[in-house]
């Protein structure tokens, strides 16, 4: 099965999952009052989240829409207005290279709207980064995809923490 078939496949939403669930206490070690939690949406969407990583950011998003192509897995970090200088240090690195991968960044990404509602009603406003990752050669082999998804998206956390830490 090719690289396509695969992460279209029933197969590698599990794979994703389970991946998820081997890495939550990686996700949730990353500060005291973190949650984490994945899901599939009824569009098929996969979507890890990970809230109040870090002092100033809100929630990091790792999301990917396999049944849509060409593939391309999104992580995307969404800074409280508050701290608009993380987003502004954040936006003048540019995109990481995510195991051995060159991400493109796209900035002043909004909340779902369903999100930004919410977040309203609580008085926070969120400004966000989104970085693609397109080449998902990574995560073609079945048998250490869901290693190589933990792995690809500690580098991204590591990235991102590692850059902030004198910002914070």
């Amino acid at each position: 099965m090719n690289t396509k078939n695969w992460i279209a496949s029933p197969e590698f939403v599990a794979t994703w999952k389970d991946a998820f669930r081997d890495a939550k206490e990686s996700f949730l070690a990353l500060s005291d009052n973190v949650s984490a939690s994945t899901k599939r949406e009824r569009t098929g969407r996969l979507w890890t989240l990970v809230q109040h990583p870090y002092h100033g950011i809100h929630l990091l998003a790792i999301d990917m829409q396999p049944s849509e192509t060409p593939h391309a897995l999104w992580l995307r970090v969404w800074v409280d207005q508050r701290h608009q200088s993380i987003y502004d240090h954040l936006l003048s690195l540019g995109a990481p290279e995510i195991s051995g991968k060159q991400a493109i960044v796209n900035a002043n990404q909004k909340p779902q709207p369903s999100w930004q509602s919410q977040l309203r009603k609580r008085g926070i406003s969120l400004i966000g980064l989104s970085y693609r990752l397109s080449d998902l050669s990574f995560l073609g082999d079945r048998q250490i995809a869901g290693a190589n998804y933990v792995e690809s998206v500690m580098n991204f956390f590591t990235w991102l923490i590692s850059n902030l830490g004198t910002k914070a």
